[in-house]
């Protein structure tokens, strides 16, 4: 199925979500090694106008990015906005760049990024949003298989964002394979995993399945909130899933989730998943 099309949801608040602890665990990764190599297993459009009439039609923006937009943000949410002025160069807030034109807005001349998917106007508009930068290669294909099938050399630390639809069924034991086999093959490896919170707790068996993993360790942002009048999402609430060898630092990811939720008004919760032992 390729009918899932992001415009629609551009600037949500489970993007502020997703894109506050993607940079927040990207700057981390950047501090600590010496070069990066970026994975988007559904990669998108990577650019997004929030002017256009399907983001208009669902106009999901109005309760996360662009609101609070007189207010000053507080100092995680604050990165993502820097980001995205830069992306709309000092003028309106117009375009919203997804997670592509943020990773490439933070890694360096020597990082590397590797952007899947297999929608064709997605894999059009990242060709050409994205057309002069060198860094980067955009794969047509499925993100599970392309990253799975990745080698990826032992000294190169990478960093995974696994971001479908969840269209299909299967999607959440694919999501929970993949990340399997990332930490068992790349040893300097962080992921992450967004999923949505559904009220018939749909998301549950992707936490039971992260805990029953034979990982290093996890942590667990999601904020909770009620529908909002007027949108067509039937989530009540966001996930976000770090998970690498190593304990993840959980200071900064509940802070920025604290953060988050004061921002969205809504509620916020961080916490450890149990995984089933190290590797």
């Amino acid at each position: 199925m390729l009918s899932y099309q992001h415009l629609y949801h551009a600037g949500n608040f489970a993007d502020l979500h997703k894109h506050t602890l993607l940079v927040q665990a990207m700057t981390d990764a950047l501090a600590l090694h010496p070069r990066l190599h970026y994975f988007d297993t559904h990669a998108g459009d990577g650019l997004y106008d929030l002017q256009s009439t399907a983001a208009q039609k669902t106009n999901e923006a109005a309760s996360g990015f662009l609101a609070n937009k007189n207010q000053k943000p507080p100092p995680w949410i604050d990165r993502l906005y820097q980001l995205q002025n830069g992306i709309n160069e000092g003028g309106p807030s117009r375009f919203y760049g997804g997670s592509p034109a943020l990773a490439l807005a933070l890694l360096r001349a020597g990082d590397k990024a590797t952007l899947v998917d297999r929608h064709p106007s997605a894999l059009k508009a990242l060709r050409k949003n994205f057309r002069h930068d060198r860094r980067l290669e955009v794969v047509d294909g499925s993100g599970f298989e392309v990253v799975s099938r990745y080698n990826l050399a032992a000294d190169w630390p990478g960093l995974v964002l696994i971001d479908p639809s969840y269209e299909q069924k299967h999607e959440t034991d694919a999501v929970l394979g993949l990340v399997g086999t990332i930490i068992r093959r790349w040893r300097l490896a962080k992921v992450l995993v967004w999923f949505p919170l559904l009220d018939d707790a749909r998301h549950q068996p992707m936490i039971d399945g992260l805990s029953a993993l034979k990982l290093g360790r996890a942590v667990l942002s999601m904020l909770h909130r009620p529908p909002v009048a007027g949108e067509s999402l039937r989530m009540v609430g966001s996930g976000m899933a770090i998970i690498s060898r190593n304990l993840p630092n959980i200071a900064p990811i509940t802070e920025a989730t604290d953060q988050l939720a004061k921002w969205l008004k809504v509620t916020g919760e961080t916490q450890l998943i149990k995984t089933g032992g190290r590797l």
